[in-house]
C-alpha cells in the first residue's frame, strides 16, 4: 500500500526540472581546459600589450616632437645669425638678400614655411620691409610680449593640422643684448637691452615622421595579433601534452580498475602534479589488485572447505543411514 501511494505521488509531480538561469561560473566550468587557459591568459596579455604599445607610441611621438623642437631652435639661431651677417656686411637693406636667406634656410631644412618678422622698433628705424615681415599675427605679438616681459626669449610651439598634414609651428622671439652670439645688437638697432627686434615664425611638416610612426605601430599591432595566435596554439599543445593526455590516461586506468583489469602498467616517470596523480593511481591499482587477490584466495579456500564439509556431511549421512538400517534389521529380528 505504501509503495503504491509513493508511486502515485511521484507520477503527480512534474517530471521536467526547472531550468536554471544563465550563470557565468557554470558556463565557464563547462568549457574545455584549453579555452579556459586562453580566456584567462590572452585577454590579460592583450591588455598589457596594448598598454605597452600605447606607451611606446607616446614615447616615440614625444621624441619626434623633441627632435623637431631642437631643429626649430637651430633654424631660429641660423636665421638670426644669417641676418646679423647681412647686417654687419651692409646687405640687410636689400630685400632680395633677405628673401634669399629665408628661402635657402627653408629649403635646406625642409621647412613648410619660414618668416623673419620685424617689430615696431625695427619698422621705425628701417621701414616696414617685405609683406611677409609684417607683424600682423596676434599670436606672434603675444609671444614677443611674453618674451619681453620675461627678459628672455620664450619660444612658443604648437602642433596643428594644415591640409591633412601635421605641422609644428615654432615662434622664436629675438631679445636685444650687447652680446648675442658675439654681436652687439644695440650697435645697429636703436633699442634697449631686453627689447625685441623681431621673431622667426616657422612651420615644420611632421607628416613623414608621423607616417613612419604609424607604420611602425601597425607592424607592432600585427606582431601582437600573430603572437596571440601562436600563443593560443602553444597553450593548446602544452595542455594536451602535459595535462589533458595524462589526465585521460589516469581516467583510463581508473576505468580499468572499475572493470577489474590490473594488467596495464601506469607511466610514473613524471615528477610534476600529474605525475603525482599517476603515481597515486598506480599505488591504488597495486593495492586493489592485492586486495582482490586476497579475496579470491579466501574465496577459493572457502570453496575447498565447503567441498570438504559437503563430503563430511555425505559421509555422516551415509553412516547414519547404515546405522538406521542395522537398527531396523535388529528390531525385525527381535520381533521374530
Amino acid at each position: 500500500q505504501e509503495i503504491a501511494e509513493a508511486e502515485a505521488l511521484y507520477r503527480a509531480c512534474p517530471h521536467d526540472a526547472p531550468r536554471a538561469g544563465f550563470s557565468l561560473r557554470s558556463w565557464f566550468s563547462g568549457l574545455s581546459l584549453q579555452l579556459k587557459m586562453s580566456l584567462l591568459i590572452q585577454p590579460l596579455l592583450l591588455i598589457l600589450l596594448s598598454i605597452g604599445t600605447f606607451a611606446i607610441y607616446q614615447q616615440i611621438k614625444s621624441s619626434i616632437l623633441e627632435d623637431a623642437l631642437e631643429k626649430g631652435e637651430a633654424v631660429a639661431m641660423q636665421v638670426i645669425d644669417g641676418a646679423n651677417m647681412l647686417m654687419v656686411t651692409c646687405g640687410m637693406s636689400d630685400p632680395d638678400n633677405r628673401r634669399l636667406l629665408i628661402r635657402k634656410i627653408a629649403q635646406g631644412q625642409n621647412l613648410a614655411s619660414l618668416r623673419l618678422i620685424r617689430t615696431d622698433e625695427v619698422v621705425k628705424q628701417y621701414g616696414p620691409g617685405l609683406p611677409e615681415e609684417h607683424l600682423d599675427d596676434p599670436l606672434v605679438k603675444s609671444t614677443i610680449a611674453a618674451s619681453v616681459k620675461a627678459g628672455k626669449s620664450v619660444t612658443y610651439s604648437v602642433v596643428s593640422t594644415s591640409g591633412d598634414k601635421p605641422m609644428l609651428r615654432i615662434i622664436t622671439p629675438y631679445i636685444s643684448s650687447h652680446d648675442f652670439h658675439g654681436t652687439d645688437c644695440i650697435g645697429c638697432h636703436q633699442t634697449e637691452v631686453g627689447r625685441s627686434n623681431g621673431a622667426s615664425d616657422m612651420n615644420i611638416d611632421l607628416s613623414v615622421e608621423y607616417a613612419r610612426l604609424n607604420r611602425m605601430m601597425m607592424q607592432v599591432i600585427i606582431g601582437q595579433i600573430l603572437l596571440q595566435i601562436v600563443l593560443f596554439f602553444i597553450i593548446g599543445w602544452v595542455l594536451r601534452r602535459y595535462v589533458i593526455r595524462p589526465v585521460a590516461d589516469a581516467c583510463g586506468h581508473l576505468n580499468e580498475i572499475a572493470e577489474g583489469d590490473f594488467s596495464r602498467a601506469v607511466d610514473i616517470s613524471g615528477r610534476d602534479e600529474i605525475g603525482t596523480l599517476l603515481c597515486a593511481t598506480q599505488t591504488n591499482k597495486v593495492l586493489m589488485g592485492a586486495v582482490i587477490d586476497q579475496i579470491e584466495s579466501a574465496a577459493r579456500e572457502i570453496d575447498q572447505n565447503a567441498v570438504h564439509l559437503a563430503e563430511a556431511v555425505g559421509d555422516a549421512c551415509a553412516s547414519s543411514g547404515a546405522q538406521s538400517e542395522a537398527t531396523h534389521q535388529m528390531a525385525t529380528g527381535i520381533e521374530q
